[in-house]
């Protein structure tokens, strides 16, 4: 575990109150990182804060400030912010419950392990995972985090939980801006049909651990090649084809998979056409 937890505070439902800790479960250190570099020196080009018509600007120097008109700022002070006091910003009060399969893929923002914050705190914790549980239900809290106050969804994983901060639906973009011009024209049934058996030999249970960052990986090698002296491995560029005929290419895509084992693949549990349910995220 992280010597560090990203927050310290407590959570509470109804009566109930204990300590927990959140920790990242994002691992940012796997993207690789790049410097700005002067192509002439090979020195690596450092960024100064400055004020023009001034000289650079040390940190001590500088706050916040709200744009209230073009050119026009408040600055606030590190107390102005504290002076805001709500409950969130040190409390996950848990203050709804709603059924696990209802929380929209399209609202999380980023996930969080939630862990009790001492031994004291373990009953009470593992009583409010339990509940949540057996009742196939996540709770729906609020947080301040990095000088904002997020609704976040509390789910239960393995022996802890995991804590999603989500998009207000104020930041959502309605998809029938995106949608709306799609053309509802004929179906085919009969490529559909073809289609559906194509999606039925590639099915599989999600398994993220089987994908790698392919892009990253080749940048590795090309790093590596210049480290070394060598050449860069050449990448043969193979653009994608148009479908002239759409049958005849899901045939030719059918002859050309190979049927999933019959354990591997998910049972099918809704007919075409239905919307399909949010996303249970994975409980472990």
């Amino acid at each position: 575990m992280p010597s560090r937890p990203y927050w310290k505070g407590h959570m509470r439902l109804s009566l109930v109150t204990f300590p927990i800790a959140l920790y990242p479960a994002i691992n940012a250190q796997t993207k690789m990182a790049f410097h700005q570099i002067e192509r002439t020196t090979g020195q690596r080009v450092r960024e100064k804060k400055v004020v023009p018509g001034k000289d650079e600007v040390t940190a001590e120097d500088i706050v916040k400030g709200y744009e209230y008109e073009k050119g026009r700022y408040v600055m606030l002070e590190d107390e102005d912010f504290d002076k805001v006091r709500l409950e969130s910003k040190k409390t996950v009060d848990l203050e709804r419950f709603f059924p696990v399969t209802e929380l929209d893929p399209l609202y999380i923002d980023k996930p969080y392990y939630v862990v009790p914050d001492g031994a004291l705190a373990e009953e009470a914790f593992t009583v409010v995972r339990e509940a949540l549980e057996h009742e196939n239900r996540a709770a729906l809290g609020r947080v301040v985090l990095s000088g904002r106050e997020r609704p976040v969804a509390i789910v239960p994983r393995d022996k802890g939980m995991v804590c999603y901060t989500l998009h207000t639906a104020d930041m959502i973009r309605k998809a029938s801006l995106y949608f709306g011009d799609i053309k509802a024209g004929e179906v085919n049934e009969d490529e559909i049909a073809v289609a559906e058996t194509l999606v039925s030999r590639k099915a599989g249970h999600f398994d993220p651990a089987g994908f790698v960052d392919r892009y990253q990986e080749g940048l590795r090698k090309i790093i590596q090649a210049k480290i070394e002296g060598a050449s860069p491995p050449e990448v043969e560029d193979v653009p994608p084809g148009n479908v002239v005929n759409l049958m005849d290419a899901l045939k030719r895509s059918l002859e050309a998979e190979v049927p999933a084992p019959a354990g591997d693949a998910p049972k099918k549990t809704r007919g075409r056409g239905k919307n399909a349910a949010a996303a249970t995220p994975d409980k472990g």
